[in-house]
């Protein structure tokens, strides 16, 4: 039992608050990333833009270790509130990597405008993209720990049959034209590693708070 129990809550409640405002930052600098690379609106200004949105998410991240590191040493929680904060600190490394992957996105894109064939090419890709991130977000949210990880499993599988179908498009149509080639896997890449990033959240989030599943053995709880 925690020392102070009101308290513990009263803690967890503001955590919760923080980490899914996290989660939301980074959900909405790839959808401004996007915007502004099909759109090709990257210039001196947009790019501070989103570098100071990832700054911010670098500060949350920090906020919210320190946030855990300090609810443990002052509450003392035990079993699913002890899970709780455990899956929260294993998550921020996750998000902190999603904003990242969402500069890199840009990155190709800084100096050299994107063609017409990749905005043709990433129009679907990157809509296909958002609404997975939005139906993640959405199953991370919900209280249930049990019966939406199969749902969880299906949203991202259904990506990657999409996201493997085009790949092989890409290598097809691509894989001549040098110019394009390198940039596009790049940005192909860091696409399927942000939804990595984002289902090991909703995997930490969902199992590691839940007893009796992180005790179930062959669970891949936490894929680093």
């Amino acid at each position: 039992m925690a020392i102070n129990y009101k308290s513990l809550i009263d803690s967890e409640t503001k955590l919760k608050e923080y980490f899914f405002n996290f989660i939301e930052l980074n959900y909405s600098l790839h959808k401004r990333v996007w915007e502004l690379v099909l759109k090709n609106k990257l210039n001196e200004e947009t790019i501070e833009e989103l570098l100071h949105t990832e700054e911010i998410s670098n500060n949350l991240e920090r906020d919210i270790l320190d946030e855990c590191v300090w609810i443990i040493s002052k509450d003392q929680p035990r079993a699913s509130h002890l899970r709780f904060i455990i899956s929260i600190i294993y998550s921020t490394k996750d998000l902190e990597r999603i904003s990242d992957y969402a500069i890199n996105i840009a990155k190709p894109y800084l100096e050299n405008k994107m063609s017409k064939e990749e905005v043709k090419l990433f129009s679907d890709i990157s809509s296909q993209y958002i609404s997975t991130i939005k139906k993640i977000i959405s199953l991370i949210k919900k209280e249930n720990t049990i019966s939406f990880y199969q749902e969880g499993k299906q949203v991202k599988k259904a990506f990657s049959d999409y996201y493997v179908n085009e790949f092989k498009k890409i290598i097809k149509e691509y894989k001549n034209n040098f110019e394009y080639f390198d940039r596009v896997l790049y940005v192909m890449k860091s696409i399927d590693r942000t939804i990595d990033h984002f289902f090991n959240v909703f995997t930490n989030f969902k199992f590691i708070r839940s007893e009796s599943i992180s005790k179930t053995k062959n669970i891949d709880v936490y894929k680093g």
